[in-house]
């Protein structure tokens, strides 16, 4: 126990991913024009929090040769946990994330479940990178595009916890279309060091300062586009989050070398801002 307490300090602190999950449930869930629940906000937070976990673990796994070689303190590579069970945590967590699809569909919340149960297959298959490993590696926007779509998943599936009977339409996406741009924007943003081993492949050793700039730029262009598409439900909200893309396109052409892990802060913290403000401002009316 120990040893798995230590790897999740190290790796999947808890109280991030709860805050981040709570946010999110409550978030996707504020967006749409149904009254909010504690029920359904605190289902929704416990199925993100244990698909955040299974997601973070198998992460770990499909990294581990990696590491070996670029970071080897890691937990996996030096030994704290063996990678066989690491991989039977991502079984067992896979597991408990499917049931609790089933469960939510047996209290009533078909839909949800559908598309929660539909996020856990996707996430498996994320797993097995799509059974083309070698094919997708090669190709990073489009291994990162298929890495990141998993979010408008999840949250459509948070996001109809809260709709009543079956319907399907553009509003269950809606949320989701907010938290994808800046899910994208924080992958960007946490990989810009130019001194990162080659075998990372992140964005600024792959494609220099301008194009990574550049998909930058672009990932703050689909954050506003979400807040665009959002805007009557976010009121005041949807221009203090405009000013976290805005900020970040400022400063980065000019401080990425130097100030790259200032860049990842800020892309962070604005990533929890994004997660947590339709909430706020939902709930303060």
């Amino acid at each position: 126990m120990k040893r798995w307490l230590e790897f999740l300090k190290e790796r999947l602190p808890l109280p991030v991913l709860l805050i981040s999950s709570l946010g999110l449930s409550g978030s996707s869930q504020a967006l749409s024009p149904y009254p909010l629940s504690a029920l359904t906000v605190g289902l929704g937070a416990l199925l993100a929090f244990v698909f955040f976990l299974t997601m973070r673990i198998m992460d770990e796994v499909k990294d581990f040769k990696k590491d070996q070689i670029a970071h080897p303190e890691r937990p996996l590579p030096r030994g704290l946990l063996s990678l066989d069970e690491a991989k039977k945590a991502v079984t067992t967590c896979l597991a408990l994330a499917v049931t609790g699809g089933l469960g939510v569909g047996l209290l009533g919340f078909q839909l949800a479940a559908g598309l929660y149960l539909f996020s856990c297959f996707y996430l498996f298959l994320m797993y097995k990178e799509f059974f083309i490993a070698d094919w997708l590696e090669t190709r990073v926007m489009l291994y990162t595009f298929t890495h990141q779509i998993v979010m408008l998943f999840l949250s459509a599936a948070l996001t109809t916890l809260v709709y009543p009977g079956l319907e399907v339409s553009f509003e269950i996406l809606r949320p989701g279309l907010l938290f994808l741009g800046i899910f994208f924007t924080f992958e960007i943003a946490r990989k810009l060091d130019p001194a990162a081993h080659p075998m990372l492949q992140t964005y600024r050793v792959l494609y220099g300062a301008r194009k990574t700039g550049a998909l930058l730029t672009l990932g703050c262009i689909l954050d506003l586009l979400g807040i665009g598409l959002n805007r009557s439900a976010l009121g005041l909200g949807a221009y203090l989050l405009a000013a976290g893309p805005v900020l970040i396109l400022l400063l980065f052409p000019r401080f990425m070398d130097k100030n790259h892990k200032a860049i990842e802060g800020l892309a962070g913290l604005w990533m929890l801002l994004f997660v947590w403000t339709p909430f706020v401002v939902r709930l303060i009316g």
